[in-house]
């Protein structure tokens, strides 16, 4: 018996189900010196061999096998000693000891042991599970970061295809095209011309003084150029530029258009206008004379000396359009230049609604006329800046549209109403705009439901508001029917105006 220590005495190691040692855990007893056996059967003396197979049999049967005495080899001779089998993680944990107590001692130091390499091993697992999650996550992030990457590359990859393709398609557009396009910067140099450009610039890299001039006043507004060959003219230009930015430079990006062709055209045109007016200018004066000369006759009837004076005054009234046909024009160009007047546009109103009363009575028309919210009383009048023949056509057009595009017995109702400082012409009927002309219902040739409409009207009326100094706007619906509003300046500002030049205006007295 080996002597009273505070540690038990014994050997504890750990073999398989054959015996094979696989690792020694403690050997107070030296039994595994000076050279540890390889086998369990090396250690236990041939008598006890028997018994020894018997005691693996019954920790393999029953997992452990408890204070078994067996003769263990010491170093010169054989020892009874107690033995402590035990089953765990697929192996058999041996104890050997010289008594009973050091055995219990030792198994329970071999629990220990084993509960914290349980434990280790349990930590070890976590970890590496928690590393093997970690892990993942980067994976599962990697790949999707990658399948991002992937994805953004194509589509980056199929953007700039398509971008390839815009530019094809503008490049074979822009080369296409009559007009010249060319890029220039302040200095002249040409850095983009179009075929079109090149040929008409014969293609000189650079432009001179009076190109980039002209080039820099234009700013987006249209200026019109002459090419002359020697001291002849050669051809017109319209000549339009904007700035841009060229290769982060500044630069202009320039357009010229041919405008020969359309400026002879339009010469040809005033020339016919002007024969067509003088045409008509003849036999339109005999009829003025005519029907002045009729009304100056004694013993008329009162209503036929009115209705010459409304024949007398409708031949006036055309006359002034005859004349007035080639204003629209230069309306249309920006180049009307009239003289304003104090107009009063009650009479004008009161004599246009007069002109259709033939109309308004066949189909049960109710016509009013507002001022200031209230019918119409003698001695009222709603002064504009303006002109009585540009008046007289926008209000004629408008109150004629009013009248055919009312339903039958409907109301027809012009407003004027004076704010001093504009002047609003307010036209309603309970008949709706049709929906296929709604948005363009001033643009020129539109007309819808009229047999013999030309889509003047609308449209002279807005460009004449516009040369006014005013604006036409319209809003319709099937609830409502049709409002159109013109704008117009009052005579207020007539009046500062004179304040400000200094120059009274005879016909506001």
């Amino acid at each position: 018996m080996s002597p009273q220590t505070d540690e038990p005495a014994g050997a504890v190691f750990r073999c398989d189900e054959c015996g094979r040692i696989r690792h020694v855990l403690a050997d107070d007893l030296g039994l595994f010196l000076p050279e540890a056996p390889a086998s369990f059967f090396e250690l236990v003396d041939p008598a006890s061999q028997d018994k020894f197979q018997s005691f693996l049999t019954t920790v393999e049967r029953h997992g452990a096998a408890l204070s078994w005495e067996l003769n263990i080899r010491m170093s010169e001779q054989a020892a009874p000693m107690n033995c402590f089998g035990l089953r765990a993680e697929g192996d058999i944990f041996c104890i050997v000891s010289d008594s009973p107590r050091n055995l219990f001692s030792l198994y329970d130091e071999l629990l220990r042991m084993l509960n914290e390499q349980s434990g280790l091993l349990r930590a070890a697992q976590q970890e590496c599970r928690e590393l093997r999650d970690v892990d993942d996550r980067h994976l599962s992030d990697f790949m999707r970061l990658n399948n991002e990457l992937v994805n953004a590359r194509r589509e980056l990859t199929l953007r700039n295809q398509e971008v390839e393709r815009q530019e094809q398609r503008i490049r074979r557009v822009i080369n296409a095209v009559p007009d010249a396009f060319l890029v220039a910067d302040g200095d002249g140099r040409v850095h983009f011309a179009n075929p079109a450009a090149a040929a008409l610039l014969q293609e000189q890299e650079q432009l001179d003084a009076s190109w980039l001039s002209m080039v820099g006043e234009c700013d987006g507004v249209s200026r019109e150029i002459g090419l002359l060959h020697g001291t002849k003219l050669q051809m017109t230009m319209e000549l339009r530029s904007v700035p841009l930015v060229w290769q982060g430079r500044p630069a202009f990006l320039v357009s010229m258009r041919d405008v020969t062709e359309q400026r002879k055209l339009e010469n040809v045109r005033e020339d016919m206008e002007r024969i067509t007016r003088h045409d008509i200018k003849s036999p339109l004066g005999g009829i003025i004379s005519l029907a002045a000369m009729l009304r100056e006759e004694e013993g008329l009837a009162p209503n036929m000396r009115r209705l010459l004076g409304l024949i007398e005054d409708a031949g006036y009234q055309v006359l002034n359009m005859v004349n007035m046909s080639l204003d629209l024009y230069k309306m249309e160009q920006g180049r009307y230049v009239f003289q304003r007047r104090c107009v009063d546009l009650l009479p004008i109103v009161e004599r246009s609604l007069e002109e259709k009363q033939a109309m308004i009575r066949a189909r049960g028309l109710e016509a009013v006329i507002l001022v200031n919210g209230r019918p119409a009383r003698p001695g009222d009048f709603v002064r504009i800046r303006g002109d009585e023949t540009l008046c007289y056509s926008m209000v004629g057009n408008l109150v004629a549209n009013a009248v055919e595009a009312s339903p039958d017995f409907g109301p027809v109702t012009l407003s004027l109403i004076n704010n001093g400082a504009e002047v609003l012409f307010r036209i309603s009927n309970l008949g709706a705009v049709p929906r296929e002309i709604r948005d363009c219902f001033f643009e020129k040739y539109v007309t819808a439901g009229k047999k013999n409409g030309t889509g003047i009207g609308t449209y002279s009326a807005r460009l004449i508001a516009q040369t006014l100094g005013g604006g036409v706007e319209m809003r319709t619906g099937e609830e409502f029917g049709t409002v159109v509003t013109v704008r117009l300046p009052g005579v207020v500002e007539i009046e500062e105006d004179q304040k400000f030049q200094g120059m009274p205006d005879r016909a506001c007295g």
